[in-house]
């Protein structure tokens, strides 16, 4: 790599801004060099075609870019344990222990569960002096107690295990703050472990203790580390994207809201434009990946061992896939191939689990809260500092109270 790499990640933009870095680069050089805070170099792909390759293609490797030599260029210390630093066959072996809870007919199973937790959860709410953080009481308490119930978390540990999740995920310039918040859930994890292997429960940790005992399908340090990934990977992205839709929908785009008290069958499709749209990491990018061998990649030949860094964000907003101004959040669009859940080995084993969340909790909050308002100004809105994920520190509204018959 001797051309001159472009500095990377681009400043940010705000919460519902995109860097006019990202069409430059795709429409220019969809495979760029870049240059990362730490000195290092690596390969941006910002094209659909290119980081569907990268997502997909086995010679980028996830093993590689998790390596201790590498570690820095993914931006969280989480993102490099369990099935996220792991290739096929490793990664075929553990995902295919949990896959089982997250299958769509299963998942369908929960909904009764997951529109109670959600009633009951507005219910608390409504109930509130005006305005009130939907954050710390809706959308954090949402995933976190469906994907807590299903690992076999005690409810009254919720509080505990969102606050190390939050610090675990904290970036690379808070290492020390992302180790503790990882070790604090490894040692949680190996408590309710022993707890559960003398009294086991109907739940996803139980079974995967099973395979563990009985089975020998996995290592006591597998068995942590994939249920701490479970448990984090299961509540912090659906909490993320679900407050910058509740902004959207009611301060950007108020025409959808009020078109969705009308036609709430039009939800599912609303969820995948705003899964499109929404950048879901402050630098718009995922996880990186590692070559095993020299590759070409959109006419660029990347070499062995250099690192690669998909851009889902970019690839969204692709004209060659999105046409009619793929810029624009349109709620008509009928044909949605986005990346925002990934693709190929890593695409998000919660997937169905977190659009039912978000699409049922759309739908209750339309027909509790039709007069759903942010209660302070756009600018006013703060995403969390310290870590990678574009999640909102605080989302104050205020609400009119209906109930439909």
């Amino acid at each position: 790599m001797n051309e001159k790499a472009t500095p990377f990640p681009f400043p940010d933009s705000g919460l519902l801004e995109f860097p006019q870095q990202w069409a430059e680069l795709r429409g220019e050089c969809p495979v760029a060099r870049v240059e990362l805070p730490h000195g290092a170099h690596a390969w941006l792909a910002t094209g659909y075609d290119e980081v569907r390759k990268v997502l997909v293609d086995p010679r980028f490797s996830r093993a590689r870019a998790a390596e201790h030599e590498n570690r820095r260029l993914t931006p969280a210390v989480i993102l490099n344990s369990s099935l996220i630093g792991l290739d096929p066959p490793d990664h075929t072996r553990l995902r295919s222990l949990a896959s089982h809870a997250f299958t769509a007919r299963r998942v369908e199973r929960l909904r009764p569960r997951v529109v109670e937790t959600i009633t009951a959860l507005l219910d608390s709410f409504e109930r509130r002096e005006k305005p009130a953080d939907l954050m710390e009481h809706v959308l954090w308490p949402l995933p976190a107690t469906l994907i807590g119930e299903m690992m076999g978390v005690h409810p009254e540990d919720n509080q505990r295990f969102i606050a190390w999740s939050s610090m675990a995920l904290a970036g690379p310039e808070r290492l020390e703050t992302a180790t503790e918040g990882y070790e604090n859930l490894k040692a949680f994890f190996g408590e309710l472990i022993a707890e559960k292997r003398k009294s086991p429960g109907d739940d996803l940790l139980s079974a995967l203790i099973e395979a563990t005992d009985e089975q020998g399908r996995l290592t006591d340090e597998e068995l942590v580390a994939l249920s701490v990934l479970l448990l984090v990977a299961g509540h912090e992205s659906t909490t993320t994207v679900f407050g910058t839709f509740i902004v959207v929908l009611t301060q950007q785009r108020p025409e959808q809201w009020q078109h969705l008290l009308e036609h709430p069958e039009d939800i599912t499709r609303t969820v995948e434009e705003l899964l499109r749209t929404t950048h879901r990491t402050k630098v718009g990018a995922r996880c990186p990946r590692v070559t095993t061998e020299d590759v070409t990649l959109g006419g660029v030949r990347i070499a062995a061992g250099e690192a690669v860094i998909p851009a889902p964000d970019a690839a969204n907003r692709d004209p060659a896939v999105f046409a009619e101004d793929p810029e624009r959040i349109d709620f008509a669009r009928a044909e949605n191939p986005h990346f925002a859940l990934g693709a190929g080995t890593h695409f998000c084993i919660g997937a169905a689990l977190a659009r039912m969340e978000i699409q049922e909790g759309l739908r209750l909050m339309l027909n509790g809260c039709p007069r759903l308002r942010v209660a302070v100004p756009m600018e006013d809105l703060r995403l969390t500092p310290g870590t990678p994920m574009r999640v909102l520190e605080t989302l104050p509204v205020t609400w009119y109270v209906s109930r439909a018959a």
